[in-house]
Formats: structure tokens, sequence, C-alpha cells
């Protein structure tokens, strides 16, 4: 299940560890985008695009759950502007 629909269904990310774990994982992403930009295979750069956004995406995600979590709906609210 993605995270899009857990977080529609209710469920919202509580553990700050959870953030920095999708972070990293972002990152990874980032890197591979980086030496495939540089050997100019497009299409495996483009793979990890997707993977990065993706990623990246639910970091987001997790970071509002944590800080409606921690700090409220309003906290919350605030990140997302």
């Amino acid at each position: 299940m993605e995270a899009t629909e857990r977080v529609a269904m209710g469920e919202k990310a509580k553990n700050p560890d959870r953030v920095f774990e999708k972070a990293r994982e972002s990152r990874f992403f980032l890197e591979r985008m980086a030496e495939y930009e540089k050997a100019l295979d497009i299409e495996k750069f483009l793979y990890y695009l997707s993977a990065f956004l993706s990623a990246f995406r639910t970091t987001a995600y997790r970071l509002y759950g944590v800080t409606e979590d921690r700090s409220g709906k309003p906290a919350s609210g605030s990140l997302r502007s």
C-alpha cells in the first residue's frame, strides 16, 4: 500500500526515524541519478529519477505526519505551506 493511501485511510507517520530512513533512500537514488547522467544512460537515469521522486514524496508525507503528531495539525499545515 502506498504512503498516500495509508495517509488517506487515517494512518499517520509518528516515528521520525522513518523520515530519516526515507531521506537516506532519496539520497541513494539521487546519487545513482548523477552516475547515470554522467554515463549518458538516459534509461537508467529516468528509472532512478522516478524512484527518487517517489521516495522524496514519501519523505514529505512522513514529515507531515510526524509534525502533526508532535506539534498538531496547524504546525503540519504550516509545514505544507
